[in-house]
């Protein structure tokens, strides 16, 4: 069943501030000790794996790319800057880079059918709330209505929902402002409403 609940809440946030000061601190470790960057690897590799893999349809080249990208932060690593957002945005922003290139090479979009039965929530955006997709539609309409978007509302929807990252995350993620995350996502859900009702309709 698909639930809902607010994007985020006071709640939220400080499990959020928890939790990246001690990314910080685990990156600034990461610089110097192996053991650290172990940990990092550990503790993201599923989540970059899931992400590649809903984008490519390959687990071959998901696994590929996710190697790529530890690979890549190993050696960007001593010149990590804190910023304030998670690690893990940093992470799925080599992730996304890497998978664009990949289309780029074949000549192919990265829009695609994805599968969604392991999202655990979708949320309302909270500035944006007369946005609501009603929670008894059945997934095969939501899965449709979101093959239906272009890449980028895609990838904002992906990373919201199903990475369930921040929106200032998912702003370093697509190299855009806060502000344009709220913009796209308020587009997508619209889009998909419209399907969505379209398609109830018939």
């Amino acid at each position: 069943m698909i639930r809902f609940g607010a994007f985020t809440d006071t709640q939220t946030d400080l499990v959020r501030a928890q939790a990246a000061e001690e990314e910080r601190a685990l990156i600034e470790r990461a610089k110097s000790q192996s053991d650290a960057f172990e940990e990092l690897y550990t503790r993201y590799y599923g989540k970059i794996f899931s992400f590649a893999y809903r984008r490519l349809h390959s687990r071959e080249l998901a696994e590929d790319i996710t190697a790529d990208v530890f690979m890549k932060a190993l050696d960007a690593l001593p010149r990590f800057t804190w910023q304030g957002v998670s690690v893990s945005a940093w992470l799925y922003r080599i992730a996304n880079n890497r998978i664009t290139d990949h289309f780029r090479r074949k000549g192919q979009s990265g829009k695609g059918v994805l599968n969604i039965d392991d999202v655990k929530t979708l949320v309302d955006e909270r500035p944006l709330a007369e946005d609501r997709i009603l929670a008894s539609l059945r997934r095969r309409e939501v899965e449709e209505a979101i093959s239906k978007l272009s890449d980028q509302d895609q990838l904002v929807v992906t990373l919201i929902f199903y990475e369930e990252l921040s929106s200032p995350e998912v702003a370093q993620v697509m190299g855009i402002s806060t502000n344009l995350v709220y913009v796209r996502l308020h587009r997508a859900l619209k889009r998909m409403r419209r399907v969505l009702e379209r398609e109830g309709a018939q």
